[in-house]
């Protein structure tokens, strides 16, 4: 069962992302876009002209593989009127936040079904994606859909039951890491280092830091010891963090992400 065209019901900058992916690693596969947005389709039709736009939900449900990707709210209205327009889709992947496996199946229920969480990074290929199959998924579609957003960074298969605290990790993750970012560069303006010249360090220091972490066999808590030596200026720096609510902020953060999906889930 071979995946030779896709379609995308809205593309935003994740649909971008799996355009650009597609296009190299799977370039013969066909794609068409069902955009809403007048602006954003001619830009689409102006930089991606081996695309198709289609109009209407019957053109859409000529692909053999669907993409949703709307917001949550708008998930229920959109997969309604796609379902009354499908002919030969057997493959509807939802990267909405929150929306289960079997609500996608209820919508869709001939169809392999699959749920993802990709994040931002996927904009310049270095995304982290889950995804989730549903019952209904054989080899193929699966291995299709592992490449697809392969293409993109890491794809990960992921426990549904676990894709709601995925997505409060790596879906909303990037943000987590853009606000610290940006709150030690505002903060080094104090130490009369600017704001461009604290980003770009600090920029680089996750970076190298995140490449070491990936590289070595040595756990976080490792590693802060590797670069903390007795009655310097790292171990002054983390005797803070030990006595403040870092960690408390850090589990409120993650299970206000959580919570949020889990009640996109039941809406």
């Amino acid at each position: 069962m071979s995946i030779r065209s896709l379609g995308l019901l809205g593309c935003g900058n994740m649909g971008e992302a799996l355009l650009k992916g597609a296009h190299f690693t799977l370039p013969d596969l066909s794609i068409g876009i069902l955009e809403k947005n007048d602006v954003r389709a001619k830009y689409l039709n102006k930089v991606y002209p081996n695309i198709t736009l289609v109009d209407t939900f019957e053109d859409l449900g000529k692909y053999d593989s669907v993409i949703i990707a709307v917001k949550p709210q708008q998930f229920e209205a959109a997969a309604e009127e796609l379902r009354y327009g499908l002919s030969i889709t057997r493959v509807i992947i939802s990267i909405a936040a929150g929306i289960t496996l079997s609500k996608i199946e209820k919508h869709f229920p001939s169809c392999s079904c699959i749920r993802v969480m990709p994040n931002t990074p996927a904009l310049i290929g270095k995304g982290m994606t889950g995804l989730s199959f549903g019952n209904n998924c054989p080899i193929e579609i699966r291995s299709f859909v592992q490449d697809l957003f392969s293409s993109i960074g890491e794809a990960s298969i992921i426990p549904e039951t676990l894709m709601n605290a995925v997505t409060a990790l790596s879906g909303s993750g990037p943000a987590y890491f853009f606000h610290f970012i940006d709150t030690m560069a505002t903060q080094a303006i104090g130490l009369g280092v600017s704001y461009d010249m604290a980003k770009t360090l600090l920029t680089q220091t996750m970076l190298g830091s995140a490449l070491m972490l990936q590289q070595s066999d040595k756990s976080p808590s490792e590693l802060i010891k590797q670069v903390t030596s007795p009655g310097g200026t790292t171990e002054a720096a983390m005797k803070l963090y030990e006595v403040s609510d870092f960690q408390l902020i850090i589990k409120s953060t993650l299970q206000a992400a959580k919570n949020r999906a889990d009640e996109l889930s039941l809406s």
